[in-house]
């Protein structure tokens, strides 16, 4: 039996062990450091029933080595990760807008064009920037569109959309926010 206990559980994983003969039962109780799979035990169990031709009781229990315990109360002392708080839609909005404002900046043609201010509309279609610049005339389709590429490049965001928005210049007579001309590219 005793060769039997050492196939089925490695002697320095025992922690006890208590085996009890009588006429017709073996009955078998080992606690192990290593988790025994319910199949071994099973094909341990047959082979002892029929080397002893008694019926056997045999179970293996698994318990946390020494080792194991030390790390789990060195995790248990360490202090736990600070809980990541939810953000507020206008953090949200706080951080998409600073993240998008340098991008912007870097690829828009600001001397023809400055930029008077811009938006980020989020919806269920995708992203949207708004932007509104000041021009005695359209850009034109070809540097929206290049604006448009270098953004959803930049920003990560193949499905961004741009709306440019012009504004005249102030002029006699004319208000500053006229607009004259609206563009969306998708």
């Amino acid at each position: 039996m005793q060769a039997e206990i050492k196939r089925l559980v490695p002697a320095d994983a025992i922690v006890t062990q208590q085996v009890t003969v009588d006429q017709d039962k073996v009955v078998m109780r080992l606690i192990s450091t290593r988790r025994i799979a319910d199949a071994t035990v099973a094909r341990a169990r047959q082979d002892l029933m029929r080397r002893t031709g008694r019926e056997v009781e045999l179970s293996v229990d698994a318990v946390a080595s020494k080792s194991e315990l030390a790390d789990l109360v060195e995790r248990l002392a360490r202090p736990a990760p600070p809980v990541s708080k939810e953000q507020t839609v206008a953090e949200i909005q706080k951080e998409l807008l600073d993240s998008v404002h340098p991008a912007i900046q870097d690829i828009w043609p600001s001397a023809d064009a400055p930029i008077q201010d811009f938006d980020v509309v989020l919806g269920a279609s995708g992203a949207v920037i708004d932007i509104r610049y000041q021009a005695a005339k359209d850009l034109g389709d070809v540097p929206i569109n290049m604006v448009l590429q270098n953004l959803r490049t930049k920003l990560g965001m193949p499905d961004l959309s741009l709306k440019a928005e012009r504004i005249r210049p102030p002029s006699a007579g004319r208000s500053p926010h006229d607009a004259s001309a609206k563009r969306k590219r998708q």
